[in-house]
């Protein structure tokens, strides 16, 4: 892959993970990708979480597909490697949220994705793409349960960074 042509995005748009193509053979290492790509989904790369959630959901039984979905996410990586998160040093004390949501994005279950990040001094401190817990009966509930769950990550953080910098902050949970 250190030669590949690198891609855009690390999903292509419309893209369902519930093909039936030919199940992979055990030797092809699908399981350590996914490690690696969830330790880089966790740690450095908030922009390839939601795409390491969809493909982790088939460990038991990943296709061809699955395993051509992992070769583009890491020609994205590649294509990516100079990018990195930044932050800028100011004295603003603001941890601003960022949550959007799908509405039963999962075909089979019905049940709906949230996302969230959280931006300080200019850069991503914390972020994350999961499967609601619920089935959301419209874009609306679907929308308040991740701004929900954005808010219990935003006080958590909001007291962490306090206790590390001891002052206030001042939180903002912005939701469509």
């Amino acid at each position: 892959m250190s030669e590949c042509n690198s891609v855009s995005t690390p999903v292509e748009k419309g893209t369902i993970t519930t093909y039936h193509s030919e199940f992979l053979p055990a030797t092809v290492p699908y399981r350590e990708a996914i490690g690696s790509l969830m330790f880089l989904a966790i740690v450095s790369r908030p922009d390839i979480p939601y795409a390491v959630g969809v493909l982790s959901q088939v460990l038991d039984k990943p296709q061809q597909v699955h395993w051509s979905m992992i070769k583009r996410i890491m020609r994205y990586l590649k294509g990516t490697e100079k990018c990195w998160i930044l932050f800028q040093c100011n004295e603003d004390n603001t941890l601003q949220c960022f949550t959007d949501s799908d509405y039963a994005g999962d075909p089979l279950s019905r049940r709906s994705t949230s996302g969230m990040i959280f931006m300080s001094y200019g850069g991503a401190v914390s972020w994350r793409s999961q499967r609601q817990s619920c089935i959301a009966l419209s874009t609306t509930e679907a929308e308040f349960i991740a701004a929900s769950q954005a808010a219990k990550e935003a006080i958590w953080l909001g007291n962490l960074l306090s206790e590390l910098r001891s002052c206030k902050w001042i939180i903002k949970v912005p939701s469509d």
